[in-house]
């Protein structure tokens, strides 16, 4: 009967160490390991995330950055309208720049005390983890990584039109130019040519008050004749 009874005491006490203890505290356990690895997932999701945002960002921080280049640069376009078209796609698109939260992903809690005799505190400390995937989730679980290529489209676009009509403009100026020049080339061209339809005049009246068979004053090496240019003065005048 002692025997028995010991056996008995023993039996129960076997029981209540396996399901009084050492399953809950096993299950406990499985719990935090759980909640743990679900939460560094989380972590590794969150910085992923930012990664490929980022990315977005560089890409359309400088298409931005040349647009705003050539509107800055000082050129006027011929279309005034371009450049300001540009201003405001670029004003636009640094709206839609999507900026993820600056989140720090707090410390996996440890069990203060890790033993058979804790799993309640065990899976506390889980529920905790938990609670921390889930606040770092929320942050950020209504964002998304953006889609510029509309953006970037419109930009390259702006650009291109802005650029073109920049360049509008220093041909018209350049033609302008040219133009300008070459009507100073024909004035000075036109004064030239009277000059020496004066001077040939002048000679012409020297010759002519000289009354003189003998002296050519245009030393032109031929004998000259009374009133012989007068058809040619009367002919070829410059203007």
């Amino acid at each position: 009967v002692a025997l028995l009874l010991v056996l008995l005491i023993a039996g129960v006490g076997y029981l209540l160490y396996i399901y009084g203890l050492k399953i809950p505290y096993e299950d406990a356990t499985s719990y935090y390991d759980q909640e743990k690895v679900a939460y560094e997932q989380q972590v590794q999701e969150y910085k992923d995330f930012t990664d490929q945002v980022s990315a977005a960002n560089v890409e359309l921080d400088a298409k931005i950055s040349y647009l705003r280049s050539i509107i800055n640069s000082g050129e006027e376009p011929m279309d005034p309208r371009t450049a300001a078209y540009a201003s405001e796609v670029a004003k636009r698109a640094e709206e839609l720049r999507v900026t993820p939260p600056v989140i720090t992903a707090a410390e996996v809690p440890v069990p203060a005390r890790n033993s058979l005799f804790h799993a309640k505190d065990i899976r506390e400390t889980a529920r905790i983890v938990d609670q921390q995937r889930f606040s770092l989730y929320q942050q950020y679980s209504d964002m998304h990584v953006p889609d510029y290529s509309t953006v970037i489209a419109a930009i390259d676009s702006a650009a291109e039109s802005l650029q073109a009509s920049i360049q509008e403009k220093k041909d018209s100026e350049a033609a302008a130019t040219a133009a300008s020049q070459a009507a100073s080339r024909q004035i000075r061209e036109l004064l030239d040519n009277y000059q020496s339809f004066m001077d040939e005049y002048i000679t012409f009246m020297a010759d002519t008050a000289a009354n003189s068979y003998d002296v050519d004053l245009t030393l032109n090496g031929r004998d000259p004749y009374r009133n012989e240019r007068m058809p040619y003065y009367t002919q070829h005048a410059p203007f």
